[in-house]
């Protein structure tokens, strides 16, 4: 290996180390004022906020709270029963449309498609091998359509 590539990959790794000592450091750093937050939490709710909170504060904002809750459960009880309904209504109307027998067209008959193709110009040899029939089967098809036109 040439001297010179030597010198850039040992400056790559001492750019890459000094990345890695700035990343340690701001890690560090938000640590330390994580701890401090969670220090004062606690400080705060073990001393002043317990204290000022009475009993009957207490209960109050729990019976507002369950009542909120009681509310809440009722709206969900409404909107519940209601989409029951909904949803009765939607399977009765699918019910009723799959008792409707499905009206799809017809396939055309095999003597129509190959009057079709015969004009449009196609030999009966090509008639054929489209609709995987015989020759004959094609001459007794266009004999047909043809007495039928009289």
């Amino acid at each position: 290996m040439p001297l010179k590539h030597l010198e850039y990959w040992i400056l790559a790794q001492i750019v890459l180390e000094v990345l890695m000592m700035a990343l340690i450091l701001v890690f560090l750093t938000k640590m330390k004022r994580l701890r401090r937050m969670l220090a004062a939490c606690s400080t705060a709710s073990g001393q002043g906020s317990r204290a000022s909170i009475s009993p009957a504060a207490g209960s109050r904002s729990t019976e507002s709270e369950t009542a909120s809750m009681d509310n809440v459960l009722a709206q969900l009880a409404q909107r519940s029963a209601n989409l029951q309904q909904h949803l009765q209504q939607l399977e009765s109307k699918v019910a009723e449309v799959d008792a409707v027998p499905s009206q799809e067209p017809e396939e055309p008959s095999l003597r129509y498609r190959v009057e079709q193709l015969y004009r449009r110009g196609l030999p009966m040899e090509e008639i054929a091998r489209r609709l995987d029939m015989n020759m004959a089967e094609v001459k007794v098809a266009l004999e047909l359509s043809r007495v039928a036109a009289r």
